[in-house]
């Protein structure tokens, strides 16, 4: 009987192998030995052919920057940046290396490193950087610096789950109440709480973090502004910026008090010499006395502590 029935799979372990068994060999002939075919075709795995030179230029009577990954070039052509591991970790030598007199400038050593996840040696590829000691006054050293694309150069268009997204966190943005960020701020500073929801959970009165969460609530109103592409929701945003804007501005404003002897605005300062103020060791209590006092908080303080609430 001819066998043309064959049972295939493929094991990868660095090696491609392909076995083909007849499954007759199993299904008509369970007790007798299967013969079977091995073919095996080697799968190229590449490897580090180069590394691009580092060469570091250190300020004299420093530890030099040592970069933390690298650009390396394989066996098949391709390049890519790869993650590097020191051997200058060791204090001592970081301590020699900063040592003018060790290493004055002119001066010039290596260090050595390793590529890591690389199986060239037991800790990886090994690698050399050079470092040449310069005077720092007479090195520029470039500076690359990442900057963030402004919101209004970045539009989002069409019907998809990006602008779903954006526009679901507007709405939601636009829902939350204005004036209880407002409130605490108001209680602080002696004005009318009148209307204004109260705050709660970490902005409760109560608690020790009130206060810092509108900050998040007014990057967020800039953000929603920045982003947002219905008229009418950017007119609720804009209204409600310049409303936490304008009320921050008047509790701010009850901290202006002018001292005619002084000739300018009372600040903290005056209330207590700098190095008065460094000794002290404030109580809760005589802290929640202070906060009473807006008028002495210095000029242009602002906080979220109301007076009326126990610290």
């Amino acid at each position: 009987m001819e066998m043309n029935r064959y049972l295939s799979f493929t094991l990868f372990t660095g090696l491609s192998l392909l076995t083909t068994i007849p499954i007759e060999a199993y299904t008509l002939n369970p007790n007798k030995t299967a013969i079977f075919t091995l073919q095996t075709n080697v799968i190229e795995v590449r490897s580090i052919t180069s590394v691009q030179p580092i060469v570091v230029y250190c300020p004299v009577g420093t530890v030099p920057q040592l970069p933390y990954q690298v650009w390396v070039t394989y066996s098949d052509g391709q390049g890519e940046y790869r993650q590097t591991k020191w051997s200058n970790s060791a204090l001592s030598t970081e301590q020699s290396e900063a040592d003018d007199k060790v290493y004055p400038i002119g001066s010039q050593y290596t260090i050595n490193g390793f590529i890591i996840g690389d199986d060239t040696t037991e800790n990886g590829y090994p690698i050399t950087a050079k470092i040449e000691v310069v005077d720092t006054k007479n090195t520029i050293f470039p500076k690359l610096i990442a900057h963030t694309i402004p919101l209004n150069n970045v539009k989002i268009n069409g019907n998809n789950r990006l602008t779903s997204n954006r526009d679901l966190a507007i709405k939601e943005i636009i829902s939350w109440d204005v004036s209880q960020q407002l409130y605490n701020y108001r209680d602080t500073y002696g004005l009318s709480t009148e209307g204004y929801t109260r705050s709660d959970g970490w902005d409760s009165p109560e608690t020790k973090l009130k206060g810092h969460g509108s900050g998040h609530y007014m990057s967020a109103l800039a953000l929603a502004y920045a982003a947002a592409t219905n008229p009418s929701h950017k007119e609720i945003l804009r209204r409600n910026i310049t409303r936490m804007v304008n009320e921050l501005r008047e509790c701010q404003e009850r901290t202006f008090v002018w001292s005619e002897e002084l000739g300018r605005y009372l600040e903290a300062r005056d209330f207590a010499p700098e190095e008065e103020l460094k000794k002290m060791k404030g109580t809760w209590e005589a802290f929640d006395e202070h906060k009473t006092k807006w008028a002495t908080y210095g000029y242009g303080y602002l906080n979220a502590i109301p007076h009326t609430i126990p610290h």
